[in-house]
């Protein structure tokens, strides 16, 4: 696992890059909720996302179709 509970796509991203994870089966993405209820500035929400979806392909071994991705909102 590299996420918990209450994470931001920001503070996903920096983890995401200094743990450099693995290749993976199956990866799942369930992010954004925090951001909203965070009162995140919205507006760098898509670039973050799309970032954390590309980095989750390759973890899935560059199979888009092993990607689970759960957005909520959906801005």
């Amino acid at each position: 696992y590299i996420a918990s509970t209450g994470l931001t796509t920001g503070v996903l991203t920096s983890q995401v890059q200094s743990q450099n994870p693995g290749q993976y089966d199956v990866v799942t993405l369930l992010i954004g909720v925090n951001d909203q209820y965070q009162t995140h500035d919205t507006t760098g929400y898509r670039q973050r996302f799309t970032w954390l979806l590309e980095k989750s392909i390759q973890l899935a071994r560059g199979k888009k179709e092993n990607v689970f991705v759960l957005s909520i909102p959906d801005y």
